[in-house]
């Protein structure tokens, strides 16, 4: 009968023990769930983040693009502007080479009713 006892308390024991061994593993096992979960939570933050910055980079890609084309265009334009400038200079030289050349053949002939 002693024997009969001491294997119950001994059962008793280990039973606690088993009891305590499980508890333990219920609440390493919700901390993970809870550590799971903030992962998961973190995962769609940093998604949202980086989803965030792909529009971002993409407009700032499209502004450039942008900016380089009227770059471009303003280049083009001031080649134009330059040339037309030459071009009215020469014309603007020719027009004053004639008009001289005119007065010089009025100034001949009024010298020469003289």
């Amino acid at each position: 009968e002693r024997k009969c006892q001491e294997a119950e308390l001994g059962m008793l024991e280990k039973t606690k023990m088993l009891k305590a061994a499980e508890m333990d593993l219920s609440v390493a096992r919700d901390a993970e769930e809870r550590r799971a979960q903030d992962w998961a939570r973190q995962e769609v933050q940093w998604g949202a983040k980086l989803e965030g910055a792909e529009e971002a980079q993409t407009k700032q890609a499209k502004q450039l693009a942008n900016l380089r084309e009227e770059v471009e265009e303003l280049h083009w334009a001031k080649i134009l502007l330059v040339k037309e400038h030459e071009e009215v200079k020469v014309s603007t030289g020719k027009r004053a080479s004639v008009h001289l050349q005119e007065t010089d053949t009025l100034q001949a002939q009024l010298t020469h009713l003289q």
